[in-house]
């Protein structure tokens, strides 16, 4: 635990957190696992998830990594600064809880709340790729995330993907750990696997099953045990029993998850058996960023993901016009696509199932709240890309799978990395992604790599499924988490307001 009181003048800041410090010296705090020169200013040159405090003479910098996936929070009481990794403790110090309205309807749609705010009034997120300068009555955002115009390439695309994720495994063989790496059969994982012998680094993957199962469960179970054959490794499943935790534990990890919903209990599960069985000094690597940074989501092969993608990324296409058409047939909505960059933004935040979208049925406050929200950020970025990408980090990679491997991990303390969530292969994308390859072969990068790098070509790979139907259905199971998590907002509005 680290705690740290400053008084400037008539101002106070107080600093409690409760994770432990990675590092300590005059250049500043460290938390999470930073990869890199620590002593460095410059921020794009530090991977992994992290948070950095400066405690100077006159002034309190604080530094978020890239995607913002190390979250810290702070509330103001008049002159009082409050700066915590947990949101509960700030939400103590609240006499009354006010929700935020606008955050609530986002966090129904999209299972987290945005990259500056919470579910509370008064309670906010320190944004990712940003330092902030604390001082007397003075609090300022600078973003360290980078302007790039985008000049299509997607040969340079995959070679810089390559020598990042190349350095990235340099500095892992470094620290001297046993990896566990989170399989899950698909080209993400087959990649960190192949890097980790490449440098010879002492790994196991890992497959947590959930059971009572699911058919896409029983499907991606059967695939992890065909994939890994075909790379020569020895997966080890870990089997969650969704009905072995009592009450109270899914209580405590719902209330820890509040504000990115997920299927907790299967993560939390997961780690706490990792440790049990591996111990306290392995580093889990999990791959779940990749989809969000180089295809911003649909990756599947499907006919449907092929007409999010032309939403996507040509809105103005006549595909995309008739794939908003018949996606307001199937889902009786009215989305249109958007038009203007402002829009194109919007549309790209508050995507629907992965569609570039804008809802009709949402009022003008609500789509103003987000645009007011991410406004800070075009003060820096000038290019609609590093806009783009920047909207993906400031909304989706907010998101639960992100802060699932975060809380869980961290709950453990437990030191985890996702490779592909780097400034490198951020930038890399951002500025030589290659929109009309996109769409007919998502990841393509992760796909050349395999191939050209390693010769392993995944589609090769003869993928034979055995029929089965369970009667566990997956939807049932999401709106059953649904129900548990806006059960537990209600009962955290009431218990804190009745306290106090």
């Amino acid at each position: 635990m680290f705690k740290k009181t400053i008084e400037f003048n008539n101002q106070k800041i107080d600093i409690t957190i409760f994770d432990s410090a990675f590092s300590e010296d005059e250049n500043g705090i460290f938390f999470g696992h930073p990869l890199g020169n620590l002593r460095t200013d410059n921020y794009n040159d530090i991977k992994g998830s992290w948070f950095k405090i400066q405690i100077k003479p006159d002034e309190v910098v604080v530094v978020t990594d890239i995607i913002g996936a190390y979250r810290m929070y702070y509330l103001w009481i008049k002159n009082h600064l409050f700066i915590s990794d947990d949101y509960r403790f700030l939400l103590a110090k609240i006499s009354s809880i006010e929700i935020n309205e606008m955050e609530l309807a986002y966090w129904k749609t999209h299972d987290c709340t945005t990259g500056g705010k919470t579910l509370f009034k008064g309670i906010n997120k320190f944004k990712p790729a940003t330092e902030t300068k604390i001082k007397l009555n003075d609090f300022s955002e600078n973003l360290y995330f980078k302007n790039a115009i985008l000049t299509q390439n997607n040969q340079k695309h995959t070679e810089k993907v390559y020598q990042d994720l190349d350095d990235t495994f340099s500095r892992i063989k470094q620290l001297n750990k046993k990896v566990i790496l989170m399989f899950s059969g698909g080209k993400d994982s087959c990649l960190l696997a192949l890097f980790l012998k490449k440098h010879e680094i002492d790994f196991t993957p890992v497959f947590l099953k959930l059971e009572p199962t699911f058919n896409q469960v029983f499907l991606d179970f059967q695939k992890v045990k065909q994939v890994s054959k075909a790379l020569k490794i020895k997966t080890e499943i870990i089997s969650v029993k969704f009905d072995s935790f009592s009450q109270d534990e899914l209580n405590e990890i719902n209330e820890i998850q509040l504000l990115d919903k997920h299927f907790t209990p299967v993560h939390f599960k997961g780690i706490v058996e990792i440790k049990k069985r591996y111990g306290k000094e392995v580093l889990v690597l999990n791959g779940s960023t990749s989809d969000s940074i180089f295809t911003f989501g649909p990756s599947e092969s499907s006919l449907i993901s092929y007409l999010r993608r032309y939403m996507m990324f040509k809105s103005n296409a006549l595909i995309s016009k008739f794939a908003v058409k018949l996606l307001n047939v199937k889902t009786k909505k009215r989305f249109k696509l958007g038009v203007t960059e402002d829009e194109l933004l919007l549309a790209l935040m508050d995507e629907y199932k992965y569609c570039r979208v804008l809802d009709k049925d949402k009022t003008d406050e609500y789509y103003d709240y987000l645009n007011e929200e991410f406004l800070f950020s075009k003060k820096t970025l000038n290019t609609f890309n590093s806009l783009e990408m920047y909207a993906k980090n400031f909304t989706f990679l907010q998101g639960s799978t992100q802060q699932i491997v975060h809380n869980s991990c961290r709950y453990q303390d437990l030191k985890y990395v996702m490779p592909f969530a780097t400034p490198g292969i951020i930038y890399a994308t951002m500025q030589f992604r290659d929109r009309n390859l996109e769409i007919k072969q998502p990841k393509y990068c992760v796909e050349r790599i395999l191939k050209d790098k390693f010769s392993f070509n995944y589609n090769k790979i003869k993928l034979n499924y055995d029929k089965q139907t369970f009667s566990y259905n997956l939807d049932d199971f999401r709106n059953n988490i649904d129900e548990a998590f806006d059960i537990k907002l209600q009962h955290t509005i009431s218990k804190s307001n009745k306290q106090k």
